[in-house]
């Protein structure tokens, strides 16, 4: 019995020794938390992707600038004939921009610069009597033009006037995006919110599992003095063995409520530590002792409005109806009117003529 006291006093000695002195109180151990926790940093990632998506929803209605270039090299066109050449290369070049309204019309504005290079070829087949000499026949050599370049700038619109007219489902999309993304936000906003509920939960967890140690702690060195006691009463005859008995199950009830508070503190120190984001079983540190002022400081909540779990299920409903509506929509008939509007500048340059072998 000497040496299980024994082992006890050892145990709280070295672990009042393990605590430090400087106290770690709530404001620190939150602190850390948000700092640390696996968890609290995923959501918090999730809300800076969320609300960038929420941002992004917009981007169909920016406008978009386009660019193309192509160049082809043709020498099997029979046109090419035509102008007493066999190869043309060709260059072409578009820019433009483009622009969605969210009034359901689209308008798009293109600039194209074609560059066309003939390569001169010998006398045309078929033109002339054979094996006498062009000059002797009085023909005339073509001209043809060496590089034409074609300017292009064009106006197109389209607008629609059935399925997403008025831009109805555009805005509907794009308001559904939104709505789906702030669900998001206030999704992991109330999981956060509920972490930090629970860490300072689980810091006064440890806190009175540690004073409840103390407590036990102080209950079974009171009742082994008066076991103590009431055996030296019973050697001399002064006491009846009930009294003996009756003690001795109080001292192995208050060592068994001993054992239950060091486990509760020892689970109570994982859970501590792994909201924290850390993987120790103990904890050192010395905690802020839990009393009536604390409870004085506490403010009456007062009613600011929706909690953030009741605004994510509210903006998730809305992404909901308006996804239905834009899935509806979809299902009407296409019958959209297209308009454009364009300009071409020809310019040609004349090489000398064809040369003749």
């Amino acid at each position: 019995m000497m040496s299980v006291l024994l082992g006890i006093l050892l145990f709280f000695s070295s672990s009042t020794f393990l605590y430090s002195q400087q106290v770690y109180d709530l404001e620190t151990y939150l602190k850390d938390v948000r700092l640390k926790n696996r968890e609290i940093i995923s959501a918090t990632s999730s809300i800076k992707a969320s609300e960038g998506t929420t941002e992004a929803a917009s981007l169909g209605f920016s406008p978009v600038a386009f660019t193309s270039y192509t160049y082809t090299d043709d020498k099997a066109d029979s046109s090419l004939k035509t102008v007493g050449a066999t190869e043309s290369k060709t260059n072409a070049l578009v820019v433009g921009l483009s622009q969605k309204f969210r009034y359901g019309f689209n308008l798009d504005f293109k600039y194209s610069l074609i560059g066309i290079k003939y390569d001169k070829t010998s006398v045309i087949a078929g033109m002339g009597t054979a094996g006498v000499l062009p000059e002797e026949q009085n023909i005339v050599a073509p001209s043809y033009p060496k590089e034409n370049y074609i300017s292009s700038p064009s106006l197109s619109l389209k607008v629609s006037l059935w399925q997403d007219i008025g831009g109805r489902s555009s805005r509907s999309q794009e308001q559904a995006a939104k709505a789906a993304s702030l669900a998001k936000v206030y999704g992991e906003k109330y999981k956060i919110r509920m972490l930090e509920y629970q860490a300072e939960l689980t810091y006064w967890g440890l806190a009175l599992a540690r004073r409840m140690v103390e407590i036990q702690q102080d209950n079974l060195t009171r009742a082994k003095k008066q076991l103590d006691w009431t055996r030296s009463r019973f050697d001399r005859s002064l006491a009846d063995a009930s009294d003996l008995v009756q003690i001795e199950a109080l001292v192995q009830s208050y060592s068994l409520a001993l054992q239950q508070a060091q486990e509760s503190v020892r689970t109570t120190s994982i859970t501590f530590n792994s909201t924290r984001g850390s993987d120790s079983q103990v904890v050192t540190e010395k905690l802020q002792p839990f009393n009536t002022s604390i409870l004085e400081k506490l403010k009456v909540p007062t009613n600011v409005g929706y909690r953030n779990d009741v605004k994510a299920a509210l903006y998730g409903l809305e992404a909901s109806k308006l996804t239905a509506e834009v899935s509806k929509d979809k299902l009407r008939p296409t019958l959209e009117f297209n308009s454009s509007y364009s300009l071409k500048n020809i310019k040609e340059g004349i090489d000398n003529p064809i040369e003749y072998f």
